[in-house]
């Protein structure tokens, strides 16, 4: 780090390559509506302050950056009084301090260049700007200026914000949401930084473009009617619970508490600000909520930005840790009526995180009922009998935990976070969603409502949309050519009593797995599940005929066009199955080509470096039956035979030579340490485990994963990519922009 600080020589040929990749990035960032409005918003509501500006830059400026620049700005910023260095791990401070010296010993001390930076004057007027974009939702920003990280007024307003969009018992969620379904996403925020003049209240939200007018007043509405009524105790109580429940959750992992105490004290120049913001929360009243809301919530401060589908008409004057110590000590009980428990004690953070996991996903639907597996887990907790979707929400907020589900490819689950001392309420929670769904039918049109909604997001992501082609273009017979969501069609014909046949069919004891993972004891947590799951009585579990997939044996390309300007590849080879001992090695390949998680590798050094694609990766992806190994890249049109040949050349090589050992070492390195960062948490490992016992690894398989990857020899990777990225036998996906754009 220090090298790197006080000794950049910034290589032409680098600079220049880095650039290209730059530029591409902001071609990308051009196709996400969701780039569009944050940048569109911020050059609205801020006329002279640099917070108006893109972080990435505008393409004009950029392209006449020079190395001189780059140095000037370096020399101008770098500079150890104008730095904070923070280091959070397994060390002695003393020893720690001693090596910061030392690297840091001949970095001179300068004089800090003098920063006029603008104020922003004040706003007088409502603010209204829009762009249209090839795209089929609307996406809006309201927002409204308010105060830096200084001012008295940053704890009421994120009082605020919790209690108008955080969470599903949020007064924006229940009324614009539910109530009156004009929008299918919505959340609020406080931004208080540390810059003066900078501070926004925002709402985001998507929904369809002919409620952009009926969505705006309703918000409105609900944000001004403050003004004259209190927020409740209630409310008040529970925002400060998630807020507490947020700062304890925020310590969790080491680079969560270096960030913390980095950015503690670079804005405030307090390294423990974020426990004395913590007080300030807890002193808020409802009498601060309503002065904040007559202070900064009125028409002239307003400003609203939109991204809205192209050729719609629309009147702009009517108008969104300390790292948890790993052992070994998971408990592992089947109770009678065949539900796996895993527990594991750790007490290093006051939180428990509890994972119920079945099998399911992708793998169990078919044609005519593509999403079940995601609607059905999704209405788990939109009620039960006993507790309505609203109830469940504001039960888990009050408390400041979080219930989420998931569905797969191969599985599916519900996920509970909690403090420890509300793990018995917890647990009830998670029982109750099991075991007693109602599958309300308003609930039911509402999550349809919003199923359908972002079937037609993923259309407007190129990315998403482009993988989506590609999967089922390698998949011809497996459910895994599914999309997740499902289709409209599936989704729009889905009813009650199917959710209902397939909770019967799947949602029972012994096709589950339930791991619980914090600061528990394990016999009495053995105790308190046996007590809530006790009537959860077994059931047959009928496996659906899964179709298996014929061999892939030519190459299936596939190419769409959509108005975009730039250009993605995908390439999908057939993969692995979970329990393949193939998967390991590939891991190794996977991180020597393209860094596996993180940009790297030969396809990163070939391809960006040399400013043919913004983006290059591969990822392997194994399920119960073979899956599919992956390649995608996002360039230009123009770059994107170039980009598919050096791809080709690259498997090339690695197919004829051994990698050497140092690169060798390094990929198994990268994959090791992005295998223990991806486990810091409790949540992390309670998931990991119980996926892997539920697949039948084994609840203690990643003990054994550092090992499996160490014995990994450059035979074994030449082997797996001759065996797998066979070139004359893969699908191929691109997207193009459409004739005339670029």
């Amino acid at each position: 780090i220090s090298d790197y600080v006080q000794n950049p020589t910034f290589p032409q040929e680098e600079v220049d390559s880095e650039k290209g990749v730059i530029l591409n990035e902001i071609n990308r960032s051009e196709d996400n509506p969701s780039n569009r409005l944050s940048r569109l918003f911020y050059a609205t509501i801020f006329r002279q302050h640099p917070a108006s500006l893109p972080v990435i830059g505008y393409r004009e400026l950029f392209e006449k950056t020079t190395r001189d620049d780059i140095m000037k700005y370096h020399n101008r910023m770098y500079m150890p009084n104008n730095m904070v260095f923070v280091a959070v791990g397994d060390f002695k401070i003393s020893e720690a301090l001693e090596k910061v010296r030392e690297a840091f010993k001949d970095f001179p001390r300068s004089s800090m260049p003098n920063l006029n930076i603008p104020g922003e004057p004040a706003q007088v007027s409502k603010r209204y700007s829009e762009e249209e974009m090839s795209v089929q939702m609307a996406y809006m920003i309201m927002g409204f200026r308010t105060v830096d990280v200084s001012h008295k007024d940053q704890y009421p307003l994120d009082v605020l914000a919790f209690i108008l969009g955080e969470g599903r018992s949020s007064r924006f969620y229940k009324t614009i949401k539910d109530e009156k379904q004009l929008v299918y996403s919505i959340s609020s925020w406080s931004h208080t930084p540390s810059y003066k003049d900078g501070g926004i209240f925002g709402i985001w939200c998507v929904l369809d473009p002919d409620n952009l007018k009926e969505a705006e007043k309703a918000i409105n509405d609900e944000i001004y009617r403050l003004k004259t009524e209190y927020v409740t105790d209630e409310e008040i109580k529970k925002a400060k619970a998630l807020k507490e429940s947020e700062f304890v959750f925020s310590q969790e992992t080491m680079e969560d508490q270096s960030h913390d105490i980095g950015i503690s004290e670079l804005t405030t120049g307090d390294p423990n600000y974020s426990k004395r913001y913590l007080e300030g929360i807890k002193s808020v009243t409802k009498e601060d909520v309503m002065r904040v809301v007559k202070e900064y919530f009125y028409e002239d401060n307003l400003t609203v930005s939109l991204i809205k589908p192209k050729e719609l008409v629309f009147d702009d004057t009517d108008l969104e840790k300390e790292l948890v110590k790993s052992d070994d000590s998971i408990k592992k009980m089947v109770l009678d009526n065949g539900m796996t428990v895993l527990v594991k004690e750790n007490p290093t953070v006051p939180i428990v995180a509890m994972r119920a996991v079945f099998l399911g996903g992708l793998r169990f639907e078919d044609e005519n009922n593509n999403g079940i597996s995601n609607f059905m887990s999704d209405m788990l907790i939109k009620g039960t009998k006993s507790r309505t979707a609203q109830q469940i929400a504001e039960e888990m907020e009050s408390m400041g935990g979080a219930i989420d589900t998931f569905s797969g490819n191969n599985s599916f689950g519900i996920s509970v976070n909690v403090l420890k001392r509300d793990l018995d309420k917890g647990l009830e929670i998670l029982s109750d969603v099991i075991i007693n769904p109602a599958f309300n039918q308003d609930e039911m049109d509402k999550k349809r409502s919003e199923t359908l909604a972002a079937i037609r997001q993923q259309e407007d992501d190129p990315f998403s949309l482009n993988l989506k082609i590609l999967r089922e273009t390698l998949f011809k017979q497996h459910p895994y050519r599914f999309n997740g969501l499902g289709t409209a069609e599936t989704i729009s014909e889905m009813k009650r009593e199917n959710l209902s046949e397939f909770h019967k069919n799947y949602c029972v004891p012994n096709n589950m797995v339930l791991a619980i993972f914090g600061d528990v004891n394990n016999q009495e947590v053995i105790g308190k599940i046996g007590k809530v799951f006790g009537n959860f009585q077994k059931a047959d579990i009928v496996l659906p005929n899964i179709p298996s997939e014929d061999p892939l044996d030519t190459i299936r390309n596939v190419e769409t066009q959509k108005d975009i300007k730039q250009a993605i590849l995908a390439m999908g080879f057939p993969g692995v199955t979970i329990n393949s001992e193939d998967r390991y090695a590939l891991e190794v390949l996977d991180a020597v080509i393209s860094g596996i998680r993180y940009p790297g590798g030969r396809l990163h050094d070939r391809l960006r470096s040399n400013e043919i694609v913004y983006v290059v990766h591969a990822y392997m992806q194994p399920g119960v039956e073979p899956g599919a190994f992956i390649i995608y890249a996002g360039t230009t049109q123009d770059k994107l035979d170039i980009a598919m040949s050096i791809i080709k050349e690259e498997i090339e090589k690695i197919q004829k030579d051994l990698v050497p050992d140092e690169e060798l070492e390094r990929g198994k390195r990268m994959c090791i340490s992005v295998k223990q960062i991806g486990l810091q948490t409790n949540a992390d490992q309670s998931f990991a485990a119980s996926l892997d016992e539920l697949y039948g690894l084994g609840y203690d398989d990643l003990n054994h994963y550092e090992d499996r990857i160490n014995a990994i020899t450059k035979e074994d990777v030449r082997n797996v990519a001759i065996k797998y990225l066979t070139l004359d036998k893969y699908a191929l996906a691109i997207l193009k922009p459409t004739q005339g754009k670029e």
